[in-house]
C-alpha cells in the first residue's frame, strides 16, 4: 500500500515550498521539520482553515519520523541542483533558482491551500527561532491533548 502522505516526493515538494517562502534565507532541516508542520496543520496554529493532512491523533508523532524524511529529500535536492548546502552555521539549505521555477510550476488545490498556510506561518512565526518553532508545537500539542483547541 502506497503512502498517502510524508512520501520521499511530497517531503521533497514541500521541503522546495518551504525554501521558496524564503528564498534569501537557509534553513535547517530542523527548520524546515517545524514550518512545515505547523503549515500542514495550520487550523492548529491559526494559519489555516483546517488542517492540509486531516485530524489524525498521531499527529505530533509525524514529527521526529519526518526529520529524516527531511534529511533524505535535502540529499536528493542537492544532487538535482535544486537546493544548495550552507555550512556557515551548521547544516543549512538554500533553494536555487532552478528550485525556484521547479516548485512555482505547481498548481493544485493542496500546493494552494499549502502554499497560503505556509505564507500565514512566515509572517506569524517566520522571525521564530527553531528551539521556538519547536515550543511552540510542543506547547500546542500539550494544549490540545489536555482537551483545549
Amino acid at each position: 500500500m502506497a503512502k498517502l502522505f510524508n512520501s520521499i516526493y511530497e517531503m521533497k515538494l514541500r521541503t522546495l515550498f518551504v525554501l521558496a517562502a524564503k528564498p534569501d534565507e537557509v534553513f535547517s532541516v530542523e527548520r524546515i521539520n517545524a514550518v512545515d508542520f505547523i503549515s500542514l496543520y495550520g487550523k492548529l496554529f491559526d494559519v489555516g482553515d483546517e488542517n492540509i493532512h486531516g485530524d489524525s491523533p498521531y499527529k505530533y508523532a509525524e514529527i521526529a519520523s519526518r526529520r529524516e524524511l527531511i534529511k533524505e529529500a535535502t540529499k536528493s535536492l542537492v544532487l538535482e541542483g535544486l537546493i544548495l548546502p550552507d555550512f556557515s552555521n551548521g547544516f543549512s539549505y538554500g533553494i536555487t533558482e532552478a528550485g525556484e521555477n521547479y516548485v512555482g510550476k505547481f498548481q493544485s488545490e493542496y500546493a494552494e491551500e499549502y502554499r497560503s498556510n505556509l505564507e500565514k506561518t512566515m509572517q506569524l512565526y517566520g522571525d521564530f527561532s527553531e528551539q521556538d518553532l519547536m515550543r511552540l508545537i510542543e506547547r500546542n500539542g500539550i494544549v490540545i491533548n489536555a482537551g483545549g483547541k
